[in-house]
């Protein structure tokens, strides 16, 4: 039933794991967000580091996680403009990004995950009508 949703939705095929597949049919448009994310954040990773490296246990992985859910944070900010809720998405789909696979690896990457997260946590505020304000990259 999974597959089917995605391919009827046309999501993109970049999700690997049956529990980014649960998330994205939860969340779509999340999903969507986070995928956008993902994308630039290797862009970005290629750029600082001048290296498409994907070894999974280096500086430059460390920088993508990091980046990715910062840039994550921002993106879902950017569509609900509530800053706790967004927090707690991109947890969930980083944490889905993380359910198989090398426990060692996937513990430094959910650390790496939260770096990013605390970092958007710290930066970004939040009005008394509760709608997320000083989003770094989002012009006023």
């Amino acid at each position: 039933m999974a597959k089917e949703y995605l391919k009827k939705n046309k999501v993109s095929k970049v999700l690997y794991t049956n529990c980014e597949t649960q998330t994205v049919i939860e969340d779509p448009l999340g999903a969507n967000a986070v995928h956008q994310s993902r994308f630039y954040a290797d862009i970005f990773t290629t750029v600082v580091y001048n290296t498409s490296s994907i070894d999974n246990d280096d500086k430059v992985n460390a920088f993508r996680h990091a980046i990715w859910n910062a840039l994550g944070v921002r993106d879902l900010c950017y569509m609900s403009f509530n800053k706790w809720r967004s927090l707690h998405r991109m947890k969930i789909f980083g944490n889905a990004h993380e359910c198989y696979g090398n426990q060692v690896s996937n513990a430094n990457d959910l650390s790496n995950n939260l770096v990013g997260r605390t970092y958007m946590y710290d930066t970004v505020g939040q009005s008394w009508l509760g709608t997320a304000n000083n989003i770094p990259g989002v012009e006023k």
